[in-house]
C-alpha cells in the first residue's frame, strides 16, 4: 500500500487555523485524512496515491489556498503554503521517518523560495 504524507506550512493568522483546515478537508478525498501537525502545520496522509497524484493536488491546495483571501481587521490576507510531499515506501521505511523527511523537505521548500510544492 502507498501512502503520502504532505506536511504544509501556511503564512497566515493563527486564529484562522479552522477555517484552513476545513478548506483542506474540503478540497480532498474522503479517504485522505487531514489534521493540524503542530503550530501552522497541518498534514494530509493520502492512502493509494502515487506521487504524479500528490503533486498534482498539492499544486492545487496551493493555488485554492493562494486564491482563498481573508479580512482581518479591515485587512485582506492572502494565504500562501509551502508544500513537502514524501510518498511511503518509497522514500521512508516507517511513520518515524516518513514524518522526518516530510519535515525537512518542507522546511528546505519554505527556505528556498515558500508557496512551493517540493518533493523528497
Amino acid at each position: 500500500m502507498n501512502y503520502i504524507f504532505i506536511i504544509l506550512i501556511y503564512d497566515f493568522a493563527v486564529g484562522w487555523l479552522a477555517g484552513i483546515g476545513k478548506l483542506l478537508v474540503d478540497e480532498t478525498r474522503a479517504c485522505d485524512c487531514v489534521c493540524r501537525y503542530g503550530g501552522d502545520e497541518f498534514t494530509v496522509v493520502a492512502p493509494e496515491m502515487k506521487g504524479e497524484g500528490a503533486i498534482t493536488r498539492a499544486e492545487k491546495l496551493r493555488e485554492i489556498l493562494k486564491q482563498t483571501h481573508h479580512n482581518i481587521n479591515g485587512d485582506e490576507i492572502m494565504t500562501t503554503i509551502s508544500i513537502g510531499i514524501v510518498v511511503y515506501p518509497a522514500n521512508c521505511k516507517d511513520a518515524n521517518t516518513m514524518i522526518d523527511a516530510a519535515d525537512k523537505v518542507l522546511y528546505k521548500a519554505k527556505a528556498a523560495e515558500r508557496d512551493c510544492v517540493w518533493v523528497h
